[in-house]
């Protein structure tokens, strides 16, 4: 699987903005978890922002050299794996994230069937993607096209289409250019 980010680690947390206030922070404050899963959590700039929320934070990501970045920040665990094959149990994680990574996987759909397999059934997933309605995310995609980014930009109603499954509600925020869905597994 090819990594994007191999020659961007360095660079990404300058490159990308980190919001302060996550629009779906409130949800996560209503669940009850010691641990906080960040699946393609790269260099841990989200979990930066919610680690003090949790005993123990875990960033799985497909990118070494990202995962390097967010040791060197000694504030999580970090673990190299396909996001396709996460290394847990059946229903073992109450809050799992995915923050501005479901446009960059090959396979989007058998990821998000995986995150609800290690969900536990009272569960809550928040996904966050960039609006690909809003004309600055398509000037985005474009530039991530002309790089050979493996990209590929969701709107709402395509990823509700990949996990249509039963027993899931899922909720969806937006907010400037992003748009978080808050999945929740009963």
């Amino acid at each position: 699987m090819k990594d994007d980010f191999k020659f961007l680690a360095n660079y990404y947390d300058k490159l990308i903005h980190t919001q302060s206030n996550f629009m779906w922070s409130e949800v996560i404050d209503r669940v009850e978890s010691d641990i906080l899963l960040d699946v393609g959590g790269g260099t841990g700039r989200i979990i930066k922002q919610l680690s003090h929320r949790f005993k123990s934070s875990i960033n799985c990501d497909l990118s070494l050299p990202m995962l390097k970045i967010a040791k060197s920040k000694g504030h999580l665990d970090g673990i190299c794996c396909s996001s396709e094959y996460l290394p847990f149990e059946s229903n073992s994680k109450k809050i799992v994230i995915m923050v501005d990574t479901l446009h960059r996987l090959v396979e989007p759909k058998k990821t998000l069937l995986e995150i609800l397999r290690v969900l536990t059934k009272d569960g809550v997933f928040i996904i966050e993607e960039p609006n690909i309605e809003k004309w600055q995310i398509k000037i985005i995609s474009l530039i991530e096209k002309l790089f050979h980014m493996q990209s590929k930009f969701y709107n709402y109603a395509e990823i509700i289409e990949m996990i249509n499954i039963p027993g899931i509600e899922i909720t969806p925020i937006y907010l400037g250019n992003n748009f978080s869905l808050v999945i929740n597994y009963s």
